[in-house]
């Protein structure tokens, strides 16, 4: 299956940019597909904690998310790192709403250009922007 752009994933295995710490759980972080080819992906981590961010403007709230089995938690997209990852199978658990997809699109464009630009932001920037034109 073909991940898309808005998908909401579990990634099992990443190390997270901030910490430098490897993502432990049996069952991964929830993610959401900023993009998306034959060979890879790229993803930002859902946390179900602000306070894991050191800046208001570095997440984007966009709803209660479903994880692993039935339990829901509110859902806040780390705007500040794209992460990379070669493509596998990864069912997809969810895929958020076209408005409410150009909202966190818009909303990740404006942080990455005015705030901090991530290494792999430049690999992806045409393809997210043509969502919110």
């Amino acid at each position: 299956m073909f991940l898309k752009v808005g998908d909401i994933i579990i990634v099992r295995g990443t190390v997270f940019k901030d910490t430098r710490e490897y993502d432990t759980r049996i069952y991964g972080h929830p993610a959401f597909v900023l993009d998306a080819t034959e060979d890879s992906f790229y993803y930002l981590i859902i946390r179900s904690n602000k306070s894991y961010f050191e800046d208001p403007k570095q997440y984007c709230y966009f709803r209660n998310t479903p994880y692993y089995k039935c339990r829901e938690y509110k859902g806040f997209i780390n705007l500040k790192y794209v992460y990379k990852k070669d493509n596998s199978f990864y069912s997809v658990r969810d895929e958020i709403e076209d408005e409410r997809l150009i909202d966190v699109l818009y909303d990740f464009v404006n942080y990455q250009e005015k705030h901090f630009e991530d290494e792999f932001y430049s690999e992806i920037k045409e393809n997210v922007k043509r969502y919110i034109k």
